[in-house]
Formats: structure tokens, C-alpha cells, sequence
């Protein structure tokens, strides 16, 4: 085995070590939020915080794709040791996000008063002050859109360990805060506002410290500057970026439309039933994105220099790895009620079906996750964009007509369909282009 095959593979494992690490108190932090922000917020309340944080973490999917664009780019720069054209490219994504997060709020800004959050969100109209939350909330998520560029560059420099850093401390500081609140008398109107703000800063301030770190440190080389800025990399970006973009999109109809479906046509409070059981399996699919996320680059990185033996040895591993989750996933399925009860008690009471159907997703987004981070990682993204496409626009349709005769699982078995058939296609695609018999849209 060559020394350039092994360390890549070290760089893998020390990733997937440290990454683990991190997001395993991120999310320990995470469920420790779920009891505290209930004994702050009533059920109601809460449900209304979880649909308008999915609607507001939308404004994640809106870097049009640039994100990815950066990083696919920025490691192809790296490989090729082209210091000038990366710090370019990092300089140039940076100004062009920073415009589009700047029009993207003016334009919020001047279509809020015409809103009605209230009935759009099927939220009880004695939660005051919801559009100024709103408002606030969703300036914060674009600057902090804009801040997190700094993931980029760290995956491009493979550190995926210090992305999970920068969420584990964020976690934790958001814990702190609500842990703080739960603790304060706070009239009742008041609370979700406080708490919604509050938690929403807290992630972008330390976004921020992260950039100020890193830029001025280990990263100089590649920190951002206006004069720096080339017109001619936008191209670069968004060539790439733009295809990113639509299967972000679709992602976004298929992933995070299930809050506001199920307040619309359920209630708030089902969306805290659907929320803890989604959290509890979606630990899983958070591990899982760890042990996968170093591979994007590393994948592109040795389908460049033909190391083909090395990335069907990665894949193998992987699949092994995936039959050991299905595993513990159904383990956990097994104790499930034992396991809600001692996390949030006998307030919230998630139906055995809606947590097996639950299962099955994260199961098939896993599967799916494997291949899509391979076509990713070479930028041969035309399949998945193409069935993405597909798969979001039957969803929501799909999701309705479940709902009304399965109910809540209804709506999470939609989404497990439009995720198989888009499993289908990428897994078909990596044997295609694995064993060199890609054509067409197959290779491009």
C-alpha cells in the first residue's frame, strides 16, 4: 500500500475519532435541551419554536450552493498546491455570499409586514412578538450563513474534526443559555422570544471567533480579502455550486417540510411528538454523517489519481459499517419507549409505529449517504441532480396523501421513499463509474 494511500486513510480514521467525540457531546447537549427548554416553554410553545427553527434553518440551504462549490474547488486548488487560486476562490465565496445574504434579508425585511405568521404556521395568536422573533432569528442564520464559509475551508483542508469542534461548543453554549433561562422567572409572552434569540446568537458569536482563529492562524494563507476578490471565480463557484444548489433544495422539501406539514395539518403539539422521536433516531444519522463526511474530499482526491483499489476498500468498510448501525438501530427501536421515558418523561408519548418508521429513514438516508458522498466528492453530480429533483416534488404530495390515512408515520414513510429511489440511482451510478463504464449523464 502506498504512503500517499495511507495517509489518506490515517487522515480518515483521526477525523472520524475526533469528530465522533465532538458530536457525541454536542448531542448529549442537544437531548439536554429537550427537557429544559420544555420545563421553560410549554408543549405548545415549544412545538412553535421547533416549526419556525425549520423554517429559519432553511436560510442554510441558501448559499446557492456555494458551500460545496468552495470546497470541491478549493481541494482541487490544495492538491495542485495553487496557493494564488485558492485564496481567490475562498476570498471570492465569502463577498458573493455576504451580497446574496444582504438582498436576501432586504427583501425579507420589505415582504414581513405582509406576512401572517400566525396562520401561515397554525401558531395560537397569543404568542406575541413572533414576527420581530422571526425578523431577528432569521438575520442572525444569514450572518451566521455567511460565518460558517469557515467549514468549508476547514473540509477542504481536511479538518472535518474541527467543523464537529465548532458544533459541540456551540452546543454547549446553547445549553447554557437555555439551562440559564429555565432558572429565571420570565413572564410567559416573553419566553419564546428570549429563548429563540438567545439560542439563535449564541452559534453565530462563536462562528465568528472561529473565523477571527483560524483566518489569523493556521488558515492565514487563504483568508479572505476584498482585493482579493475575482470576478472570474464566481464562474468556478457556481458552475458546480449551482447544480449543488437544486439538490440542496430538493434536499430542503424533502428533509425539513415535515414540521410544517404536520402543524398544518395535525397541530404544534404533534410536531414535539414527531421532533423527540426524530431526535432520538436521528442520533444515528448524526453519527453516521460523521463517519462519512471525511470521505467527500478524500473520495475526489483518489478518484484523481486513479486510486480506484482504495476507494472500493473505503466502500466495503463503509457498507460493513451501515449493516452494523441497522443493527443498533433496531436495538434501539427495541427499548424505545424505556428510552423516551427516562429522556423526557411521561409528558411527550411517541406511538411505536411513527418510531419504526423513524428507523427505516435513518436506515435508507444512510445507504443513500454512502454513494452520494462519492459522486459528490467527483463533482459528477447530473444523476442526483435529476432524481433529487424527482423526489422533491413528490414528496409533499406524497407526505398529505399518507397522512390522512396513516397519520404521523405517514409523512415520515413519504420522505423513506423519496430517499430510496434516490439511493437507487447514485448506487447505481458509483458501480457505473467505479468499474469505468459511466456514459452520458451517468458521468457528469
Amino acid at each position: 500500500m502506498s504512503f500517499v494511500t495511507n495517509t489518506r486513510s490515517l487522515t480518515q480514521y483521526r477525523n472520524i475519532i475526533f469528530s465522533l467525540l465532538y458530536k457525541g457531546g454536542a448531542l448529549l447537549a442537544s437531548l439536554l435541551m429537550v427537557p429544559l427548554s420544555l420545563s421553560f416553554l410549554s408543549e405548545s410553545a415549544y412545538g412553535t419554536w421547533l416549526v419556525i427553527y425549520s423554517v429559519l434553518s432553511w436560510t442554510t440551504f441558501f448559499d446557492f450552493g456555494l458551500g460545496n462549490g468552495l470546497k470541491n474547488k478549493l481541494s482541487e486548488a490544495l492538491a495542485l498546491d495553487d496557493a494564488p487560486r485558492a485564496v481567490r476562490l475562498v476570498s471570492t465565496h465569502y463577498v458573493i455570499l455576504l451580497l446574496v445574504v444582504t438582498i436576501g434579508i432586504g427583501i425579507f425585511s420589505a415582504a414581513q409586514p405582509f406576512i401572517n405568521w400566525h396562520r401561515l404556521l397554525n401558531v395560537d395568536k397569543q404568542q406575541v412578538h413572533l414576527k420581530t422573533l422571526i425578523w431577528i432569528c432569521l438575520t442572525i442564520f444569514g450572518l451566521k450563513l455567511v460565518l460558517d464559509s469557515i467549514h468549508s475551508v476547514l473540509l477542504a483542508f481536511q479538518k472535518a474534526a474541527i467543523v464537529q469542534l465548532n458544533g459541540f461548543l456551540a452546543s454547549l453554549l446553547s445549553l447554557a443559555v437555555v439551562f440559564g433561562l429555565s432558572h429565571m422567572e420570565v413572564e410567559a409572552p416573553l419566553r419564546l422570544p428570549l429563548l429563540g434569540i438567545l439560542v439563535t446568537m449564541a452559534p453565530a458569536l462563536l462562528s465568528l471567533g472561529f473565523n477571527i482563529y483560524f483566518f489569523s492562524g493556521e488558515l492565514r494563507t487563504v483568508r479572505p480579502s476584498l482585493r482579493q476578490f475575482h470576478p472570474g471565480y464566481i464562474r468556478d463557484l457556481f458552475s458546480l455550486g449551482g447544480q449543488f444548489f437544486v439538490i440542496q433544495i430538493a434536499a430542503l422539501v424533502i428533509y425539513s417540510t415535515d414540521n410544517i406539514l404536520i402543524s398544518r395539518l395535525f397541530s404544534p403539539k404533534h410536531v414535539t411528538v414527531y421532533n423527540v422521536a426524530y431526535k432520538l433516531f436521528s442520533t444515528f444519522n448524526i453519527a453516521w454523517n460523521l463517519i462519512i463526511a471525511p470521505y467527500w474530499v478524500a473520495f475526489g482526491e483518489a478518484y484523481v489519481k486513479r486510486d480506484y483499489a482504495w476507494i472500493k476498500k473505503a466502500m466495503t468498510t463503509l457498507l460493513y459499517f451501515w449493516a452494523l448501525m441497522n443493527a443498533c438501530l433496531l436495538l434501539c427501536l427495541h427499548f424505545s419507549d424505556q428510552l423516551y421515558r427516562l429522556w423526557v418523561g411521561q409528558e411527550v408519548r411517541v406511538p411505536a409505529d411513527l418510531s419504526a418508521s423513524m428507523a427505516l429513514f435513518v436506515s435508507i438516508a444512510a445507504f443513500s449517504n454512502i454513494f452520494a458522498y462519492f459522486v459528490n466528492g467527483l463533482g459528477k453530480i447530473r444523476v442526483q441532480l435529476i432524481v433529487s429533483t424527482f423526489s422533491a416534488a413528490i414528496n409533499i404530495p406524497l407526505a398529505i396523501l399518507l397522512s390522512k390515512t396513516l397519520g404521523l408515520k405517514g409523512i415520515v414513510l413519504a420522505t423513506c421513499i423519496c430517499l430510496a429511489i434516490s439511493a437507487t440511482a447514485v448506487c447505481l451510478q458509483y458501480f457505473r463509474v467505479i468499474n469505468q463504464k459511466a456514459k452520458g449523464v451517468w458521468n457528469r
